[in-house]
């Protein structure tokens, strides 16, 4: 039983990792954003959930509101395009930019 415990304990965060061609990592702030502009392996995904807000909640993502998160994951996406190949990302049948974020809670319970 305790086995079981810690390895699901371990196992918990890996599930909750964002997953695809559109994500990138924030290291300060310890989470994940996913940006529509950067989707590439998960575009058939994404219109099987109905456009990319429906893919972000179907993730368990939050839909990203303009502000400082916002801000923060275009400056991620603009860092990591340096590294990564561009070529063919986003998709055409969604032109309009959704950023979406790892929801975070604070050790009070407040949504950060």
């Amino acid at each position: 039983m305790l086995k079981s415990f810690v390895v699901l304990f371990f196992a918990l965060p890996i599930t909750f990792a964002c997953i695809g061609d559109g994500c990138v990592w924030d290291k300060e702030k310890m989470r994940f954003f996913w940006l529509s502009s950067r989707m590439r392996s998960e575009i058939m995904n994404v219109k099987e959930q109905g456009g990319p807000q429906s893919y972000c909640n179907s993730l368990g993502l939050a839909v990203t509101s303009p502000g400082e998160l916002y801000s923060r994951a275009q400056q991620l996406a603009s860092e990591a395009s340096r590294f990564n190949d561009e070529e063919n990302r986003g998709s055409p049948d969604y032109p309009s930019l959704v950023i979406c974020h790892e929801v975070k809670f604070d050790e009070n319970g407040n949504q950060i």
